[in-house]
């Protein structure tokens, strides 16, 4: 996206001007967000879109407690109302979707 960003822009794109680890880290973020959308395809192939659909809130209630502990923010109280929520929604949507594969695995009957 840099050289391409550089070639639209009509400016010229200097990698000179960037250090070892900084393009390390440029490789880095464009492999992690590459493996990012593999793994999000891959989970909406597995559980389709209403589980895919929770994945915003599930990331949202795991990334709270990092913001709190790396950058000091401060938990609201609608946490402690949100969080368990989301992840009762969640066991229940998971187990529903084994239980429903259960039962369209058995053999139907018919008389």
């Amino acid at each position: 996206m840099l050289i391409l960003f550089s070639l639209l822009s009509g400016q010229s794109l200097d990698l000179g001007q960037y250090s070892l680890p900084g393009l390390g880290l440029i490789g880095a973020q464009a492999f992690t967000f590459a493996a990012q959308f593999l793994l999000l395809f891959a989970l909406q192939r597995r559980g389709g879109p209403v589980l895919l659909s929770l994945m915003g809130g599930v990331s949202a209630v795991f990334s709270i407690p990092i913001a709190i502990v790396l950058f000091g923010e401060t938990a609201g109280s609608e946490l402690l109302v949100s969080g368990p929520l989301l992840l009762a929604g969640l066991l229940l949507l998971v187990r529903g979707s084994t239980q429903c594969r259960s039962l369209s695995a058995q053999p139907q009957i018919r008389g």
